[in-house]
């Protein structure tokens, strides 16, 4: 199931309610878990994670032999950008039982109709490819910090 729209939306400059920018985001849900949103942060809030991504402490990882897919990664936890990030999702993300179709929803306890969207993952992972780099297809495993607390959507921005 893959689902895709545009979405547009405005932003006001705090100081000057009378200028306003429109922006365009696109969302596309390639899966039921894995949302892909073109577009998801306005150029300030941009701007502001730019400038954690560029202070942050990057490690080399190498991925496969011969450095083929090398890359840096920083590990980032902090909850402003954790706030940033749910401010930009909470009104697009919906309910996990809405991103399902009925015969495909996975088995979870308790059943996926009585799990809540509540928030990000305070982690945020920041990656940097180099020359020949790229971002393969995966599958990452939930974030499960309690029996209550369950990632069950990967979004991309």
């Amino acid at each position: 199931m893959a689902i895709s729209h545009v979405v547009g939306r405005s932003q006001c400059s705090p100081g000057s309610p009378d200028f306003c920018q429109t922006e365009t985001m696109k969302i596309d849900r390639r899966r039921p878990d894995l949302l892909v949103a073109d577009g998801l942060f306005h150029a300030t809030q941009l701007r502001t994670l730019e400038s954690f991504a560029r202070t942050a402490n990057y490690e080399s990882q190498r991925l496969s032999p011969g450095g083929v897919r090398d890359r840096q990664r920083a590990v980032l936890d902090n909850p402003q950008i954790e706030m940033l990030r749910w401010d930009a999702l909470a009104p697009i993300v919906g309910e996990p039982a809405d991103w399902f179709e009925e015969s495909a929803s996975p088995v979870q306890s308790p059943p996926i109709g009585g799990w809540a969207v509540t928030g990000c993952n305070p982690r945020t992972r920041v990656y940097s490819y180099g020359l020949g780099g790229s971002f393969s297809p995966h599958q990452d495993e939930a974030w499960q910090p309690n029996q209550a607390t369950k990632t069950l959507l990967t979004v991309l921005g």
